[in-house]
């Protein structure tokens, strides 16, 4: 799934991806009170594309797997603190690191 280049014979599928906030606002999925964010590497475009439905009030709590190497291979070694500050810009306010990698954000 995370490849830095392409290698003889490997296959490749192309993925279409939606923003949250967009599939929330045209119907195609109900506004959460809670979100896992397992992506591999993506969590701060994930959040980054959810910001309106992290901020409603009925978004409660999340639960973000936080891949700290794959983040640093992509030169993203800030994502961490910045997925932190994002959640707490929509309100969430406790913060607990219930594994070594796995984030729970919730709203008082």
């Amino acid at each position: 799934i995370v490849a830095q280049r392409e290698t003889s014979g490997q296959r490749t599928t192309r993925v279409t991806t939606h923003r949250g906030d967009t599939l929330v606002a045209s119907g195609a999925a109900p506004a959460p009170d809670f979100i896992k964010v397992d992506v591999e590497g993506h969590e701060l475009a994930v959040i980054s594309g959810m910001a309106e439905q992290l901020a409603r009030p009925e978004c409660r709590g999340v639960l973000c797997e936080v891949h700290f190497n794959l983040l640093a291979q992509t030169g993203q070694e800030h994502a961490p603190d910045e997925i932190k500050s994002r959640l707490h810009a929509s309100g969430f306010r406790n913060f607990d690191w219930v594994s070594r990698s796995h984030l729970l954000a919730r709203k008082n």
